[in-house]
């Protein structure tokens, strides 16, 4: 499972990015970029990607900490200004990799 989350390769599409989404009593693996059906979960391995993707949130939140904690007040209001400029004129969603 941990090969799926952060290994993947969608053969349709080449994404990179996964999401979980349950069907009935199933739940299945699919690509973000293209929706493509990867294959089906069992119950410890729906664990172990909730808990990855937990995982995950706490190194981003970490990085994103340490990397603003370099600013002072003002230039940190400066680099949010630049950041979200950033992103509007690149029109970029950001995704998460799972």
């Amino acid at each position: 499972m941990d090969n799926l989350i952060n290994n993947f390769v969608c053969s349709k599409c080449s994404g990179t990015f996964t999401f979980i989404k349950k069907n009935n009593t199933q739940t299945g693996l699919y690509c973000s970029r293209c929706g493509k059906w990867i294959k089906w979960l069992g119950k410890e391995e729906i664990r172990l990607y909730e808990r990855q993707l937990e995982m995950d949130k706490i190194r981003e939140g970490e990085i994103l900490e340490n990397s603003l904690s370099q600013f002072s007040d003002e230039e940190l209001l400066d680099e949010i200004k630049r950041r979200m400029k950033k992103g509007v004129n690149n029109e970029k969603i950001i995704s998460k990799r799972m």
